[in-house]
C-alpha cells in the first residue's frame, strides 16, 4: 500500500509526528523532513496511544516518588516518622477514594483501607522501615491493572489531555467509569475512522478525479458526512472539468497534510493553545469562511491529538521566587536541521527531564550544549517552543524562545557553568532569559537579593553575576569568554575581604548589656542599598557606600572602582554585583568548593 508523506514543517505538526515516532518506536517511519504513515498505521493508534498513556503517566509511580521523599526524610530525621506517615497517608487517601468509588468490594480495597489503619497507628517512636514497608505494599495494591488503568486514564484525561482538548469523546466525564478498550473503542470511532476515510479518498483521486469511480467509492462511506454533501453535489456534475474544479477551487486543502481536502475545521477542541472558536474565527485568505476558518483533514486531526506525547512535560513555578503558582507546561526544541536530529534532540531532552531531580534549565542547557557540540561549532539556530494551556479557564501561556548563533559559542564552552546556579527557579529564569536574548540583569539581581537573606546562595548569585558578562561579551562576538573573569573574581575578593574586616570591626566595638546590631545585620542592610543603587543605575549613591565602609574598616579602595564609570572593561552592574557577592559570601578561606564554583 502507498504511504502518504507528513512533513514537520511548524513546531505543532513537528510534535505530532514526534508523538508518532515514540508511539512506533521500533519502525522505521521518519525521512528527512517528516514522517510517512500507511492506512494500516492508523488502526494500530488507538492500542499504542493508551499503551504509551499508561506506561509514562502511571499514577502508580507518581504517587510512589512523592511518597519517597518521606520516607528518605523519616530515615534522616527519625524524630519526624509520625509527621512523615501522616503525609503518606494523605497521599495514599486521596487515591483510596477513588479506588473505593470504582473497585469497593474487591479485596484492594480492603487492603488499602487496613494499610491506612496501619498508617495512623504509626508512633514517634517507630523507625523509618515502617512507612518504607508501607509504601512497598501501596505499590503492589496498586499496581493491579485494573486499578493501575482506571486511575491513570482519569488522570491522563483531567491533567494530560484535558487541558488542550477541553471534553470532546472519551475526555468527557462521563467516560472515566469505562474501560480502557471502551476508551480505545470511542478513539477510533471518532478519530481513526474519520482520518482513514480520508485516507482513502486521498488515494482514490491521487492519480485524477473520475466520476465513474468517485460515485460509487463516496455512496458505499456516505456515513462519513463530508462525503455526503459531496455525493449530493457530485451527482448533478456531468463532466470531468467540473469535478476537477468542485474539488480544486471549491473545496478548502488541509492545511497540515499536503494532497488532503479538508473535511473539518481547527478550533478550540481540536487544540486549545492554539485555536479560536468558530464564532469568533473567518479564513481571511477564502472569502472570509466562517464556517471553515483553519480547513483540516480527519488525518490532521488525529495527529493533533498525539501532540501530548511528542512534547516534554515539566511543572514550572509562574511568578517571583516568594510567591506565584506552579503550572504544567510542555515543550519541544526546534532546529534548522533534519527532522531525524530534531527527534534526537527531543528525546534527549525528554530524557533528561526523566531524571530524578533535574530540572528545565539543566535538561535544556544539556541538550543545546550537546547538540552545539555536535555541530562542529558551525552557527546553528535552535528554537524552543513552551506554553501551559488551560481549556476550562481559556488561558494560555506561549512563548518561542530562540537561541541564536552566538550562544553556540557559549553553550560549547561554558554550558555547564549555568548548573553552580544553585537555586532551580532562578537557574531556570536565567536559561530561558538567555535563550531569549535578554540580558539577565533581572536574575542577577534577585538572586542577590535571595542571597542577602540566605547567604549560602552567594557563591551561586556569584556565578550569575559571571556568566551573564560572558553571554554579554559572546553577544559581542568575542572568542575568549574568560578575558574579564580575573577581573571579576578580584572584584568579588575584595567584597570578601571586605566583609570578613566589618565584622571584626562591629564585634571590637560591641560593649556589654549594650545592644547594638551585629556586623552581620548591618552588612543585609547595606547590601540591600547598595543593590537599590546597582538596580536604579545610580552610580553616585553606590560609590558613597563603599567609600563610606572602605573608610569604617582602614581598608584601601581597590583600584578596579575607577572603571566604574568608564564605558570600556567591566560595566557598572558587572562590578558592583561582584562586588556585592563577595560582600554576602560567608568565609570561604580555603574553601576547594569556592574554587571549583568559581572557576
Amino acid at each position: 500500500m502507498n504511504a502518504i508523506h507528513i512533513e514537520a514543517e511548524d513546531w505543532l505538526m513537528t510534535a505530532a509526528l514526534i508523538g508518532v515516532v515514540r508511539l512506533f518506536e521500533n519502525e522505521d517511519l521518519i525521512t528527512s523532513s517528516g514522517v510517512k504513515l500507511e492506512k494500516h498505521h492508523l488502526k494500530e493508534i488507538p492500542k499504542k496511544y493508551f499503551d504509551y498513556l499508561l506506561t509514562h503517566f502511571s499514577i502508580v509511580d507518581r504517587d510512589v516518588d512523592r511518597m519517597k521523599w518521606q520516607v528518605n526524610r523519616a530515615n534522616i530525621k527519625p524524630e519526624q516518622v509520625k509527621d512523615c506517615a501522616k503525609e503518606i497517608r494523605k497521599i495514599m487517601g486521596e487515591q483510596a477514594k477513588k479506588v473505593e468509588k470504582y473497585f469497593a468490594d474487591t479485596d484492594e480495597a480492603v487492603k488499602l483501607k487496613t494499610l491506612l489503619d496501619n498508617l495512623k497507628a504509626v508512633k514517634a517512636g517507630d523507625d523509618g522501615s515502617v512507612i518504607a514497608e508501607a509504601v512497598h505494599e501501596y505499590k503492589q495494591i496498586m499496581s493491579t491493572p485494573f486499578i493501575n488503568e482506571k486511575l491513570t486514564l482519569n488522570y491522563v484525561k483531567a491533567v494530560i489531555l484535558g487541558p488542550l482538548y477541553g471534553q470532546p469523546s472519551f475526555l468527557q466525564p462521563s467516560f472515566n467509569a469505562k474501560t480502557r478498550e471502551a476508551h480505545e473503542q470511542q478513539f477510533y470511532k471518532d478519530f481513526v475512522y474519520a482520518a482513514e476515510l480520508d485516507f482513502e479518498f486521498y488515494e482514490q483521486v491521487k492519480d485524477g478525479y473520475q466520476l465513474e469511480t468517485l460515485l460509487p467509492f463516496l455512496e458505499e462511506r456516505e456515513e462519513y458526512k463530508p462525503f455526503k454533501d459531496w455525493l449530493k453535489k457530485l451527482k448533478k456534475m456531468s463532466s470531468a472539468e467540473v469535478l476537477h474544479a468542485f474539488f480544486t477551487e471549491e473545496q478548502l486543502p488541509c492545511s497540515f497534510v499536503e494532497g488532503f481536502i479538508a473535511t473539518q475545521s481547527f478550533e478550540e477542541m481540536v487544540f486549545s493553545p492554539l485555536a479560536l472558536s468558530k464564532e469568533k474565527a473567518a479564513n481571511f485568505n477564502w472569502n472570509f469562511n466562517r464556517n471553515t476558518p483553519v480547513p483540516i483533514s480527519g488525518l490532521a486531526r488525529l495527529l493533533l491529538f498525539l501532540v501530548p506525547i511528542g512534547l516534554t512535560t515539566y511543572t514550572r513555578k509562574v511568578g517571583s521566587t516568594t510567591s506565584g503558582e506552579t503550572l504544567r507546561f510542555s515543550g519541544l526544541i526546534l532546529s534548522q536541521q533534519l527532522f531525524p536530529e530534531i527527534v534526537k534532540h527531543n528525546e534527549q531532552l525528554f530524557a533528561e527531564r526523566q531524571k530524578k531531580g533535574t530540572t528545565f534549565g539543566e535538561a535544556i542547557v544539556t541538550v543545546l550544549a550537546d547538540a552545539s557540540a555536535k555541530a562542529k561549532k558551525k552557527s546553528q539556530s535552535y528554537m524552543y517552543v513552551e506554553f501551559f494551556s488551560n481549556y476550562q479557564a481559556k488561558k494560555t501561556l506561549l512563548d518561542y524562545y530562540h537561541m541564536p548563533g552566538y550562544l553556540v559559542n557559549y553553550l560549547n564552552n561554558h554550558g555547564h557553568s549555568i548548573f553552580q546556579l544553585k537555586h532551580a527557579e532562578l537557574r531556570d529564569r536565567f536559561v530561558r532569559m538567555l535563550m531569549k536574548g535578554i540580558d539577565t540583569k533581572q536574575v542577577v539581581f534577585d538572586y542577590i537579593r535571595t542571597a542577602i537573606k540566605e547567604p549560602f546562595h552567594a557563591v551561586g548569585a556569584f556565578s550569575a553575576v559571571k556568566e551573564r558578562k560572558r553571554l554579554n561579551e559572546a553577544k559581542k562576538g568575542v572568542s575568549d569568554l574568560t578575558n574579564l573573569d580575573k577581573d571579576i573574581k578580584s572584584i568579588n575578593s575584595a567584597g570578601a575581604k571586605l566583609r570578613h574586616q566589618y565584622v571584626r570591626a562591629a564585634k571590637s566595638t560591641e560593649e556589654k548589656d549594650v545592644y547594638k546590631a551585629s556586623g552581620q545585620k548591618k552588612l543585609e542592610s547595606i547590601a540591600y542599598r547598595l543593590l537599590n543603587s546597582v538596580k536604579a543605575g545610580n552610580r553616585h549613591a553606590f560609590m558613597d557606600t563603599v567609600f563610606r565602609m572602605y573608610m569604617g574598616t582602614g581598608l584601601t579602595i581597590p583600584t578596579i572602582f575607577t572603571d566604574i564609570n568608564k564605558e570600556q572593561g567591566l560595566d557598572f552592574e558587572t562590578i558592583a554585583s561582584a562586588f556585592i557577592t563577595g560582600l554576602l559570601a560567608e568565609d570561604r578561606s580555603n574553601s576547594k568548593e569556592e574554587a571549583k564554583a568559581n572557576g
